[in-house]
């Protein structure tokens, strides 16, 4: 029977495979127009219409060419006389600098009468709207995003059909898992309720479009082939960033290729946050089930994780997509050191140990840097709650060989980032501020908060305006109990899960008192060489990540310290159920929330707004000035990293030629008919146009 039940899940995944093929054939032979638009101007030439054309369902590519005059010329795309209620959204945006842009705009149904309309209120823009020429060129973007929930659905639909058929012969053991995996499921559904609106929540002075801007910069490198991306062709309009040396965008693989198939940004974003949440939910649930072998202990800790308040504000408010990817990976490092930890070392913990270590480490390490530093300070501190045990050769040889193996995964990376530490960036300059005066009063980190809307701001400022930065009351209830229970976890210490949560209430303490006022940030941010530690982290605060991963570890061990099973699982269920309700509590506030935005594609990013500061540029750079200076009289074309000259020098001595590049010491100039190189250097102001090359 079991032989049938197989077979007949072939029979449908084959046919759904067929389905796929077959709508993706069918799209590629679609016929699709490409044509060209003439702009009607008015009578000053400042403003005009193209005549209406009708669209089909799906999607179109609108590719305006003008010259440099019309940069900053508003373009509006409609149907008739209104904005057509069939597109996904009001198209309505400033051609930018560079003189090609595209947009794409999606029809959910047949649009009869699109117009293109172009106005100019800007007196300091010279250029005609007759200038501009507008070319269509339909497209499948939209039919491609279906047929990828449509691919969503089927993979969910086979595993869940795959699950009932290994339970149905009544074997308990597959009966658990299929409880298991729903519980997971619905847990990544519930945690991604957020996302369940056609907009994003945005907070003034948070990351969300600094981290849009990074996806577009990787499409871009993608689709030019400009792999591993080192600058940023997407940024500062243009003229480059080099945020891809400093901070790693991996993981923005996956968001960009939903890009190019046709996701609007801020639906490819939405869904790469799903994936990591789905990601969280499985890999800590799966680590915690690895120590704390029993489903209830393993599935109430993760909620404790997953549902942690700082995780959801990084998540949500925050938009600090590298943190939170380093999440993802944080569990497998607290599994690494239980098991190469144990005192009874075998080699299935020893294999199983190292594995999760060079995992988790290297997931941090293309994630986060500053989190490498945050988890690497309590890695430390870990070895030296256990140094006996770390001082075994196999212990040592594991480790050591995990540290080997992280390198050469991340040597693409680490090998450009280390080589480049010593030039003259704000980054490296950058000392943090005071950390004292982001720190947190006692009230914020053990009081109910389910505030996961505002922004952070300094003591000076007081705490009204700020997240709820907060351990959760579950959590704290944890702290409390471990303290309640201390005579029994130091008499029975020699038992792993109890020794684990000794060591786990130790170092989450630890975390919690550096996020507080009451660590001695000042004489930290004195000491040269611990503030270059410590200081760069910027704000305290961060570390309540490391305090909610390690309250989980605590509440999932607690199990071994409260003897009846029962009191065990209302103890747990209690702490868990408070923190997954105050994040629900939270949901709701958010939603509440009056700043929000869609951002369709890169017409929506201001790629000048999206920078908190300019931290990898050369000091004495501004942003204002980088897009000041974007203006050249050079006859010039860019296409990503790539700037093109076309230059007569017709004197003897050699002539200088400015970029609007923002400066970087790697980019290379040369002739492109000789291929002779010329010298780079950097203007004296260091603002924007930086790039200068000496040709004859």
């Amino acid at each position: 029977m079991k032989n049938i039940r197989i077979k007949v899940l072939v029979i449908i995944t084959v046919i759904q495979l067929a389905v796929l093929v077959l709508s993706g054939i069918v799209l590629a032979s679609r016929p699709l127009d490409e044509y060209t638009l003439s702009v009607e101007a008015s009578e000053d030439l400042r403003s005009g219409t193209t005549a209406g054309h009708p669209m089909k369902f799906g999607s179109a590519d609108y590719c305006f060419t003008y010259p440099e005059e019309c940069a900053g010329m508003t373009v509006q795309i409609l149907d008739g006389d209104r904005v057509n209620p069939l597109m996904e959204q009001e198209i309505s945006f400033t051609l930018p600098r560079g003189g090609e842009y595209t947009q794409t705009v999606r029809f959910h149904g047949k649009a009869e009468s699109v117009r293109v309309a172009i106005w100019c209120d800007n007196d300091s823009i010279s250029g005609n709207a007759s200038d501009i020429t507008v070319s269509v060129k339909e497209g499948n973007h939209l039919l491609n995003e279906i047929l990828c929930y449509v691919l969503f659905f089927f993979v969910l639909a086979d595993f869940a059909v795959w699950r009932i058929i290994t339970g149905r012969d009544g074997n308990t053991e597959e009966i658990r898992k299929n409880k298991v995996c729903a519980i997971l499921f619905f847990t990544a559904l519930i945690v991604s309720l957020p996302l369940g609106i056609n907009y994003l929540i945005s907070f003034p002075g948070q990351d969300i479009e600094f981290h849009l801007m990074r996806i577009e910069g990787v499409k871009r490198a993608l689709l030019s082939g400009n792999i591993p991306v080192r600058i940023d062709s997407f940024a500062l309009g243009g003229q480059g960033y080099a945020d891809p040396v400093f901070y790693p965008n991996l993981f923005l693989v996956f968001p960009a290729l939903l890009r190019i198939v046709g996701f609007p940004v801020y639906r490819a974003y939405k869904v790469f946050i799903f994936v990591q949440n789905l990601a969280c939910v499985v890999i800590s649930y799966t680590c915690f089930k690895k120590i704390f072998r029993k489903d209830f202990d393993s599935i109430a800790a993760m909620l404790m994780f997953v549902f942690a308040p700082y995780r959801l504000i990084c998540l949500y408010t925050r938009g600090a997509l590298g943190e939170t990817l380093a999440f993802v990976f944080t569990p497998l490092i607290v599994l690494a050191f239980y098991n190469l930890f144990s005192k009874e070392l075998t080699g299935h913990k020893l294999k199983e140990g190292a594995a999760a270590l060079i995992i988790g480490m290297a997931g941090i390490a293309q994630s986060h840097i500053l989190s490498v530093e945050m988890v690497g300070i309590f890695m430390i501190l870990a070895c030296l709650l256990y140094i006996k045990r770390l001082f075994r050769p196999k212990v040592l040889l594991a480790v050591a060989v995990s540290f080997v193996a992280v390198l050469g995964l991340n040597m693409w990376f680490i090998g450009p980032f280390v080589s480049n530490l010593g030039l003259d960036l704000y980054v490296f300059s950058l000392t943090g501020g005071e950390p004292f005066t982001s720190a947190l009063l006692p009230y914020q980190i053990f009081g109910f908060s389910d505030a996961f809307i505002g922004k952070d701001t300094t003591l000076a400022s007081g705490i009204g305006a700020e997240m709820g930065l907060s351990l959760g009351i579950g959590a704290t209830v944890v702290l409390a109990t471990v303290v309640y229970k201390a005579r029994t976890i130091l008499k029975e210490r020699n038992v792993p899960a109890i020794s684990l949560c000794a060591s786990a209430f130790v170092l989450g303490i630890l975390a919690t008192w550096m996020t507080s006022i009451y660590f001695p940030w000042a004489i930290v941010n004195r000491t040269p060489v611990i503030s270059g530690i410590l200081s760069k982290v910027q704000f305290p605060w961060r570390y309540l990540g490391i305090a909610a991963l390690m309250a989980a570890v605590a509440a999932g061990a607690l199990g071994s310290v409260i003897r009846s099973e029962k009191n065990q699982r209302i103890f747990l269920g209690i702490v868990a159920g408070e923190t997954v309700l105050t994040a629900l509590a939270g949901f709701g506030r958010m939603m509440e929330a009056n700043t929000f935005n869609t951002y369709f594609n890169e017409a929506g990013i201001d790629v000048y707004k999206a920078f908190l500061s300019a931290e990898y540029m050369y000091t004495g750079t501004s942003i204002d000035g980088v897009k000041e200076a974007f203006v050249s009289d050079e006859d010039y074309s860019v296409r990503d990293s790539e700037i093109t000259y076309n230059i007569v020098n017709e004197g003897e001595e050699k002539m200088p030629v400015d970029t609007p590049f923002v400066f970087y010491p790697w980019y290379v100039a040369k002739d492109s008919e000789s291929g002779e190189r010329f010298a780079m250097s950097m203007t004296e102001n260091c603002i924007a146009s930086q790039a200068s090359a000496t040709r004859q």
